[in-house]
């Protein structure tokens, strides 16, 4: 069982298993599952951009896509903070934040996919993926593609 914190955005599960949850999801592949979590407008256009591929534009190169997705995967690492009112709770979960691009887009957008069924952990997960796509510049060859990626953001508290 991972450590507390070391399983936050995962870099080696995008690396290693494109179609995974963390993996990228590249325009017409598959995207089973749906939205446990956020309701939101602006959550329900990331998820019809992750089922739909993204709605138009040219498919990204896929070794950029798993590069930007791994540099994500790693940023979110490091700007993990477990919320204390979950640690005193002992609230645990797995949240999947998407990750989605579009064309015309400066900056990519950022919205729940699956929450853990804790609004505060769910939040946190978003804070650190806005953060993650805030620290990591758009690759040049992901500009003006339609994609998206899922990135995983596990609060555990095995091993304290």
């Amino acid at each position: 069982m991972p450590k507390s914190g070391e399983t936050v955005g995962r870099a080696d599960e995008a690396a290693g298993h494109p179609s995974a949850v963390g993996g990228p999801t590249a325009r017409g592949e598959p995207n089973p599952g749906g939205n446990a979590g956020g309701t939101s407008a602006a959550n329900a256009a990331v998820n019809a951009a992750l089922n739909a591929g993204g709605g138009g534009g040219e498919a990204p190169p896929p070794d950029a896509l798993r590069a930007y997705t791994i540099a994500l995967g790693a940023s979110a690492s490091r700007l993990r903070r477990y919320p204390p009112l979950a640690r005193e709770r002992g609230w645990e979960g797995r949240v999947e934040v998407a990750v989605t691009l579009l064309p015309g887009l400066a900056v990519p957008r950022v919205g729940l996919r699956r929450g853990c069924g804790h609004e505060l952990l769910d939040e946190q997960a978003l804070e650190i993926v806005r953060g993650a796509v805030a620290a990591v510049p758009l690759p040049e060859a992901l500009r003006g593609r339609s994609a998206a990626v899922r990135l995983p953001i596990e609060f555990s508290l095995a091993g304290e």
